[in-house]
């Protein structure tokens, strides 16, 4: 009797043990279809859309361009910035990059922030896809205030580029100069408009890294600023 009572249940756990096994199984394979479903597949060669600065500062009557990069061109403005205070042209399209030129209003009563959002033309012409986009932040400030261009540049050993700064108040000065393990920056004329500023990478070929140098116009307001981001490589 003891032994067919334990052959009972013996079966019983038997049988509770494959249900558990089944119901592992349906999941896993129910994951598995959800990740297949979820995934992307990169196209190869294709950069990843983006843009060459994420925020722009500007003062009245004050321009500057952002490139537009990666994911798949003909590029087009999807949401324009606030007309009354910045105007946004894109021009070449079809290029990679393109070029978004952000020119502000000629006067510019307080501080204000608005925006232009850019997207690509994606390969997939489904009616469920949405297309990449990137939002590029616009700074406007009632002062006129420096700009560099470029504003990120990269130097080689011993390798010097030169940044030309304009706008603000002159004249200009380094308020920060970049880290010394990597490059160093001195100005050609800090009382110009453009001022030359020269950026030359140390002489230690191994050395490789990035800092930044942050240039400021003599105005006391805080927006009297530009900083140029630096990249150093062997």
């Amino acid at each position: 009797m003891i032994q067919t009572h334990s052959a009972r249940m013996a079966s019983m756990i038997k049988h509770v043990l494959l249900v558990v096994l089944e119901l592992s199984a349906c999941l896993l394979l129910v994951n598995s279809c959800k990740d297949m479903g979820n995934s992307h597949t990169e196209v190869p060669g294709t950069q990843v859309f983006g843009a060459s600065k994420s925020v722009v500062d500007l003062g009245p009557g004050q321009q500057d361009v952002v490139q537009i990069r990666g994911g798949h061109p003909p590029y087009a403005i999807l949401a324009m910035p606030d007309t009354n205070l910045v105007s946004a042209i894109l021009t070449n399209p079809d290029s990679d990059p393109a070029t978004l030129t952000l020119s502000a209003a000629s006067s510019i009563a307080a501080e204000a922030v608005t925006s232009v959002k850019i997207r690509d033309t994606h390969e997939d012409d489904s009616p469920t896809h949405e297309e990449d986009t990137l939002t590029v932040v616009i700074r406007l400030h009632s002062v006129l205030i420096p700009i560099a261009t470029p504003n990120a540049v990269t130097v080689g050993r011993a390798a010097t580029v030169d940044v030309q700064i304009n706008g603000g108040t002159l004249p200009y000065q380094i308020v920060t100069p970049p880290n010394p393990a990597y490059a160093s920056a001195v100005f050609q004329n800090t009382n110009a408009n453009p001022a030359t500023l020269h950026i030359t990478g140390v002489s230690v070929a191994s050395v490789s890294g990035s800092t930044f140098v942050k240039v400021k116009g003599s105005a006391s307001s805080q927006a009297d600023t530009v900083r140029i981001q630096i990249t150093k490589i062997p």
